[in-house]
């Protein structure tokens, strides 16, 4: 089975009878801002569905261990310059997850 994960009705009638899904999307290169709109289709998806979801991303959104009131995301040493569009769009899509206000 396959669809547009942006598709949250298609991927919905895909997910329902599942157990749980995975999530680990990247978008291409130069389409960094669709990770969240991505995201957000497959969390709808999953709830229509009622399927338990996983969303695998990246470590931008994290604590620097060495500076904890630094993310790595903004932490050189971490993330190179080439990778930093990536780690970008890694960061806003953990936060249009519903916990990010708590972390």
């Amino acid at each position: 089975m396959h669809g547009d994960a942006n598709d949250p009705g298609h991927m919905s009638r895909l997910f329902v009878g599942t157990d749980a899904v995975v999530a680990a999307s990247r978008p291409a290169p130069g389409h960094e801002d669709t990770a969240v709109r991505t995201t957000e289709a497959l969390l709808t998806a999953a709830e229509t569905a009622g399927t338990r979801i996983l969303v695998v991303g990246g470590a931008a959104p994290l604590r620097n261990p060495g500076h904890p009131g630094r993310l790595v995301l903004d932490s050189p040493e971490y993330v190179p310059e080439p990778f930093r569009a990536i780690a970008a769009a890694s960061a806003a899509q953990r936060c249009s997850l519903p916990e990010c206000a708590e972390v």
